[in-house]
């Protein structure tokens, strides 16, 4: 599951990378 959260985590990361 920490596995998963983090994925996601940086999944959103990554998007909002990409949006700025």
């Amino acid at each position: 599951m920490l596995q998963t959260s983090t994925k996601l985590l940086e999944d959103l990361n990554t998007r909002s990378r990409l949006l700025i």
